[in-house]
Order: C-alpha cells, then structure tokens, then sequence
C-alpha cells in the first residue's frame, strides 16, 4: 500500500522506539524477512556440511570455527542436530514455492533445506556409533535424552530437530529417559518427559544433549558418572570441552569425532 497508509502502524512502531526501515511495498518486506532466515538456514547447512566431513577427516569443527573467527569478516554459524522453530524450516519453501512461478530453481537454498533436514538422522547415527564402539546395541538400552525444545532456554518444540532425534532413537527401541526442564513431568508428544535431571540419567548407558539449555551447560559429569552405568557423551551441540569430562568418558558432537577421555 502507499507509504500513507501505513501511517497508523508507523506511529505505533515508533510509540516502542522501535528503529524503523521502511520499505517500498509490502513483497519487499516479506522478501527481507525471508533473505534473512534464510541466510541463517543455509549458513548453518554450510556448518553441518562441514561437520559431517570433519568428522571423518578427524578434525574437531569447534576448533576451525574458533580460529577462523579470528577473521574480521567471518560470521560464525554453527553446526547440530537440524534447524527448528516456525521460521528457519519452513521459510525456505516460501522461496522455493514463488521460483516455481518465474521458472527459477534455487539449487543452494534447496540442498541446504535438505543437508539441514538430514541432520537428526546423523545425531542417531552419532548414538549408534558411541555405542557400537563398546558394542553396546541401542535396542533396550536406558538413554538419557537432554532437551527438547528446537532452541536453548525457551519452552517450544515447534518442528524440533531434538523431538526428530529422540523419535528416531525411540522408534530403534531404546529405552528413553527424557529430560527437559520446561516439560517436566509432561508428555512432548509420544515422549514422555521425567520430571527431574537425575532420574533421566539413571542406569542410562549414554547421555545425548539435544538442547543446549543452561542447566545442561552446567552438568556436573562426575557425579552424572555415579548415577550412569557408563558414561558415553553425545554432544549434539557442542556444549562441553572434552578435557573437562572424568577419564574413562567416551565423547562425540556434531563435528567432533568420537574421543576416549
């Protein structure tokens, strides 16, 4: 609509003190909104993509994104176990949708949708691995599964990378001990949240960390050792400095290939 007709939302913008940009039409705006999800989408695809290869090249991704940070012009996104939230997985499919109409594919924004889509698969196939290195099978066995919630410190599980993961665990058949500290006691679904931290960690053979939640950030790894039955770490998002955990602690995370503590 013409500028003038927005004056009554531009008035109340600025009653926030909010700053304003101001735009030309009303696709414009939409565009911004979904160029700058997007940038983040495929940026973080960009980071899984690496993830996956490092890994099997050995290469601890934490580490590259540390120094290449030292770059002035780097903008660090980082690597996990998918993309969540209302925005970021489904904005893609906005654009996808409109090429379509103009005879456009946008092949980049396309692969990046499916590198970030494919990412809950390999967080459990992470699981398996751990596992398998002490010939541990996951079927039946007790897993501490650490969050839910698509981002840290918010109670919402829309599209949630994390719920994926623990899904395709659960439909292996392991026994899933879920913890989230904003659904205690609830169900998310067909998962059943525990109402406290060290109840999921009891008797567990391994703890995957899916939220990176401040109370997670902060766990105490020697006394989770004594409530565990091992201590097998899957660090989906990158929480923990190796050289920290108790000597004996098997390690992984998204980019960071398995460690014997």
């Amino acid at each position: 609509p013409p500028r003038s007709t927005l004056f009554p939302y531009t008035t109340l913008f600025r009653s926030t003190k909010a700053q304003l940009f101001c735009v030309s039409n009303t696709g414009t705006a939409n565009a911004i909104k979904l160029t700058e999800n997007i940038f983040r989408d495929v940026n973080i695809a960009l980071m899984n993509e690496f993830a996956v290869l490092y890994e099997l090249l050995g290469i601890d991704i934490k580490e590259v994104i540390a120094g290449c940070s030292t770059k002035y012009n780097f903008q660090p996104h980082f690597p996990g176990p998918g993309v969540g939230g209302p925005c970021l997985p489904a904005n893609p499919y906005y654009i996808i949708k409109d090429a379509e109409k103009v005879n456009y594919i946008p092949f980049l924004i396309r692969v990046a949708r499916e590198i970030n889509d494919r990412m809950p698969d390999h967080v459990k196939d992470l699981v398996v691995e751990a596992l398998n290195f002490d010939e541990i099978c996951v079927k039946g066995q007790k897993i501490a599964v650490l969050g839910l919630s698509y981002k840290a410190d918010v109670r919402d599980v829309q599209i949630s990378p994390s719920v994926k993961v623990a899904q395709r665990l659960a439909a292996m058949n392991a026994t899933l001990q879920v913890f989230d500290p904003y659904y205690k006691g609830e169900s998310v679904g067909s998962l059943s949240v525990m109402a406290t931290l060290e109840e999921a960690l009891t008797d567990a053979v391994a703890v995957v960390v899916l939220t990176d939640h401040k109370e997670f950030k902060s766990l105490d790894f020697s006394k989770a050792e004594k409530l565990m039955n091992r201590l097998v770490i899957i660090d989906s998002r990158n929480i923990y400095d190796p050289k920290k955990l108790p000597k004996g602690a098997r390690y992984c995370g998204v980019g960071r290939p398995l460690q014997i503590i």
